[in-house]
Parts: structure tokens; sequence; C-alpha cells
């Protein structure tokens, strides 16, 4: 997406947050009742320790900055942790097996 707005002066700056400190995780006792209501289970966060390796947990305004920096640089990418760069660059192996899966799909006469 990022060079067609381009030409017309726009950037696209894709956020990736690591662990946010947020108050996301008391969003059960707040459930509309539409939704079924508000629950007593409280949802246990990580800790900045996801079993793999441990993580920053920056607060929503690091977060905040660090993006407004990045879109004002034009930078494609917001990576709030620097310590995740090994999970990224697993993620970022099975990019070429998505092409080959999008090519295997052009290419299957069930879905042409």
């Amino acid at each position: 997406m990022r060079p067609e707005p381009a030409e017309h002066g726009i950037g696209c700056t894709v956020i990736c947050p690591g662990g946010v400190a947020t108050n996301v995780l008391n969003t059960p006792s707040h459930r509309p009742e539409r939704f079924g209501g508000a629950a007593a289970t409280e949802v246990t966060p990580a800790g900045g320790d996801s079993g793999q390796f441990r993580y920053r947990v920056r607060t929503a305004e690091q977060v905040a900055r660090m993006t407004l920096r990045a879109v004002r640089r034009d930078e494609l990418f917001v990576l709030t942790d620097g310590s995740m760069r090994s999970l990224h660059e697993d993620y970022s192996k099975e990019v070429p097996a998505a092409f080959d899966t999008a090519t295997e799909f052009e290419s299957d006469p069930v879905f042409s």
C-alpha cells in the first residue's frame, strides 16, 4: 500500500507494538450487558515474559511518541521493543511462503 499514497505525498507507517501498559486487561469487568455483561474473570498479563523471551513494556505515551517520530520521518515500521527482533525475523521468513501461496491460488483452476 505504501507506494500508491506516496505518489500523492501521503506516507504510510505500520505500528507493531510489543507490550504496552494500558487498562485493556480490565475490559472483562466493563463488558456491556448486550455482550454478556461484566465478568469477574481476571485477565493475567504476561508481565513482560512471554515464556520465550522477556520484553519491554512501554507506556502508551512512549508508544505514541515513537509512532509520531516514525510518521514524521516517513518510516515504514514502528517496532516498540528491540528485544523482539528475533520474533520479527522469524515472522519475516514466512513472507516469501505467503507469496508462494498467492501464486498457487492464482494458478488453481478451482479459484480462477
